[in-house]
């Protein structure tokens, strides 16, 4: 899933995935200056529409990525 990184001021997004062997993969990524990322969208927006601190009650988005997760064989 998409995950905001609360202590970049979510200027920081990772993307979790499971990787080879079960094992937890994070992939890190910056958002361009002037931009945060938006837990909601999922995508890097203007920092002043994003209110970084209401992320992790966005979370629950990544929900349907474990779903995925579950057909794959």
């Amino acid at each position: 899933g998409y995950y905001a990184d609360l202590g970049s001021n979510c200027q920081i997004f990772h993307i979790c995935s499971q990787g080879r062997h079960g094992r937890l993969k994070d992939n890190v990524f910056w958002c361009g200056p002037g931009t945060s990322f938006n837990q909601i969208s999922l995508t890097c927006q203007t920092s002043e529409l994003v209110d970084c601190s209401l992320a992790p009650t966005f979370y629950y988005l990544n929900d349907h990525f474990l779903d995925d997760l579950s057909t794959i064989h």
